[in-house]
């Protein structure tokens, strides 16, 4: 995948626009398809991230790409902005949740991870 700098500095800056390459990293050969409860859910989270909002519940029917914004991508973006942050991911499964953990960590460390898009340097 080769990104403009300009592209790279919004998907840096932007949540929001870090979601499709990462989707596309994870799920190849689907598209995800822009939608305004992924824009909410982007623009809350971020929030969560500034500090702006302590607490929030995101409710929504399955299949709607809860699990992928909130478990798997927001904390792999979460922690490529803010490389010292502590994240706790909780499940009823304890499988899912260690999928989810896998999953943040391949989106994170992959050739196409958080860390190449933005060209972050690993510490």
């Amino acid at each position: 995948m080769s990104l403009s700098p300009v592209a790279r500095a919004a998907i840096r800056d932007s949540f929001y626009a870090f979601l499709r390459p990462a989707f596309n990293e994870l799920h190849p050969g689907s598209q995800l398809k822009a939608n305004w409860h992924l824009q909410a859910m982007a623009y809350e989270l971020g929030l969560c991230l500034t500090g702006e909002s302590k607490r929030l519940i995101i409710s929504m029917p399955p299949r709607f790409l809860k699990s992928f914004v909130t478990s798997v991508s927001f904390p792999a973006y979460a922690l490529g902005v803010k490389p010292g942050l502590k994240i706790a991911c909780a499940s009823y499964s304890r499988d899912l949740s260690e999928e989810f953990s896998v999953r943040c960590r391949l989106k994170i460390t992959a050739p196409r991870g958080f860390l190449s898009l933005t060209r972050i340097q690993q510490r």
